[in-house]
């Protein structure tokens, strides 16, 4: 299950008051040979029938099964600062790995 905090929950139903029907859609992706894993978010109007989806109070989110295994326990914050605002990403069942980032336990 992904943990949303309140921040990431109200900029994420904030956002989507503005477009709609559409679903959060969470991908992790390997970015590099080392094992550090990357996320990302996006906003998908049509998920397909082989996603699996997780609701968050109003929220629906989406993840496709090769990131399930990335996705589980992830716990998405959200910042706003004076240089801009963003999504983090943190997960507990990833630790340090390589040189330049994390690798999956």
């Amino acid at each position: 299950m992904v943990v949303l905090s309140s921040e990431a929950k109200s900029a994420l139903e904030s956002m989507q008051s503005e477009r709609g029907e559409a679903v959060v859609r969470l991908s992790a992706r390997q970015v590099c040979d080392c094992g550090k894993i990357g996320f990302d978010l996006s906003w998908e109007s049509h998920p397909s029938s082989d996603d699996l989806a997780e609701s968050q109070g109003p929220l629906r989110l989406i993840y496709d099964r090769e990131s399930e295994p990335y996705v589980s326990g992830l716990e998405v914050g959200y910042r706003d600062e004076l240089m801009g605002k963003s999504f983090t990403f943190y997960n507990p069942n990833l630790k340090n790995g390589g040189g330049c980032g994390r690798e999956f336990k």
